[in-house]
This record gives C-alpha cells, structure tokens and sequence, in this order.
C-alpha cells in the first residue's frame, strides 16, 4: 500500500499533534510537516512536496484561502482539504474556490475526515452532509453555478442504471457511506428529491440510455 505524504497547516499546536496522532494511525498516511501559518506552509509545501495539505481557513500571516490559492499554483500536485471551526457557505465556496478538495469541521468524527482524505486523495470533492445543503442554498442566493463532480455524475449514472448502493461502492472502490453523500449532494444540487426523476436527469444529460 503507497503511503501518502500530509502536511497539517494549523496555528494551535495542541490541535496538530492530536491530528498527527490520528492520521499516523492510518498506514496509507504519513505526516511529513506541520506548519503554524500560511507562509511556513507554502514553504514546506515547495521544499517537502506533499500528497495532501490540510489547512485551517484562520491563519496568521497568511489565511487559509490565500494559502490555498497559492498553493495551487506553487505546488500543483497537493490537494488540499480546508479545516474550520465553522460551516460558513461563504467561506466553503471561497475555499472550494480556491483549489480545496473537501471542506471539513473540526467538530466531525474522524470517519468523516478519512472520508473527505480519501475523495481528496482521488481528486473528488468531498462536503459532509451537513454542508452540501446549506451550501447549494448559498449557490442558489448568489446566482453561482455548481455543477456536478466527475464522481458525482458517475454516481448518477450507476444509480440510474439500476444498481445499489453497494454495487456502486464495489465498483468505484469507495464505501457506501461515501456512496450515499454522493447521492444526497447529486439531490442537493439538482434540487430533485428521488430516484425515478434522477434517472430521467441522467437520461437528459446524456450520463446513460436505458435502450442499450
């Protein structure tokens, strides 16, 4: 199994060493640095080349959307997830914005969080249930668009084909639970609530044909 390499970007120390603790828990997750603010960050980034940033959106010096916006372009290959103490949707659409994978509150189980690492390592979105409804609200206030991920659209796909759940899960190697938060966002996002009309979705966008 390939060990991925996280950098934890953080300015409570307390709280990086509680989440090194965890991650180093988890064989395919090495932590290779931790740094306080977004400037040491971006500097670790460069020297260290990290699979995987997670960064705190309060930072010093530098904050984390910037952080984050930088990083994409100094160092490409990282995928970043956002961490915050709050579920602001203005905030989790300026950090999706600016190149984060996944959004995730500090106060979630650590499922959720491997959950959110696992989508972000395969270069999926990744938003808790708790976030994708109070974020489409916000998309749909400001007059964005939020179109569906590559993920979510494959997703779409199978179920509209007729598979469950753990079909799905079995044949995109993720869990059911992960499954699941794919569907509700796909729901969240279409504003469509159930399985028959999602189909005749798929069928509009083109994602599959029932005739073959």
């Amino acid at each position: 199994m390939r060990q991925h390499s996280v950098l934890l970007v953080d300015d409570h120390t307390i709280f990086r060493q509680a989440l090194r603790g965890l991650l180093q828990q988890q064989p395919h997750l090495k932590v290779v640095g931790e740094a306080k603010n977004g400037i040491d960050a971006l500097r670790l980034a460069k020297m260290l080349k990290p699979d995987l940033a997670l960064i705190d959106i309060s930072l010093p010096e530098l904050n984390g959307i910037d952080t984050c916006c930088r990083l994409q372009k100094e160092s490409p290959k990282t995928r970043t997830i956002a961490l915050s103490m709050f579920s602001d949707p203005e905030k989790v659409l300026q950090m999706l914005q600016a190149g984060a994978l996944a959004y995730i509150v500090k106060g979630c189980e650590i499922e959720e969080l491997l959950e959110g690492i696992a989508s972000a390592l395969e270069g999926e979105v990744y938003l808790p249930p708790s976030l994708s409804g109070v974020l489409v609200d916000e998309v749909r206030r400001s007059g964005r668009s939020l179109e569906l991920t590559g993920r979510q659209r494959e997703v779409l796909q199978l179920f509209s084909e007729g598979n469950s759940t753990k079909d799905i899960a079995r044949k995109l190697k993720i869990s059911p639970k992960t499954v699941e938060t794919h569907r509700k966002q796909i729901m969240d996002k279409t504003g469509i609530d159930n399985l028959a009309n999602l189909t005749k979705y798929a069928i509009r966008e083109g994602l599959t044909d029932l005739e073959s």
